[in-house]
């Protein structure tokens, strides 16, 4: 699968793109603000470079990762669905019901998958605390 990703957030640097240049999958665009900034980078040596809407537009760019501040999470993930992408998109993928409602549509609308980068429910802590005997929960 051949991504694009819309920010230069820490993350996308020092674990998404090693793991994902790991399991076969390619980086081939980065979209920033300031696309200057990041031309002389090595991490990026094989991705294009430009702006958000670039990395829409482009072709290439099977799906969008998207680690950008959490109140731009659901406009980016609805632009990026409405051009065809699919979407993996940081925690939490909005802020409020209407937006969680506005990406469901758009993926829907646009035949795209969207799915929450929420690691917590994948975490190897629950294979440690199910090792424990703490009992069961109580039913309410």
């Amino acid at each position: 699968m051949r991504f694009g990703i819309l920010g230069d957030a820490k993350i996308s640097k020092n674990q998404l793109i090693p793991a994902m240049r790991e399991i076969g999958f390619n980086v081939v665009h980065l979209g920033t603000r300031n696309p200057k900034e990041l031309l002389n980078l090595s991490y990026y040596n094989s991705s294009k470079i430009g702006h958000y809407e670039d990395v829409l537009l482009d072709p290439e760019v099977e799906a969008v990762y998207i680690p950008l501040p959490n109140h731009l999470h659901s406009d980016w993930s609805i632009k990026a669905l409405n051009a065809g992408k699919h979407v993996l998109c940081e925690k939490p993928m909005a802020l409020s019901l209407h937006e969680i409602e506005a990406v469901e549509e758009a993926a829907s609308k646009n035949n795209s998958y969207f799915r929450e980068a929420f690691m917590v429910c994948h975490h190897p802590q629950w294979e440690w605390l199910k090792k424990l005997d703490i009992g069961k929960l109580p039913m309410f």
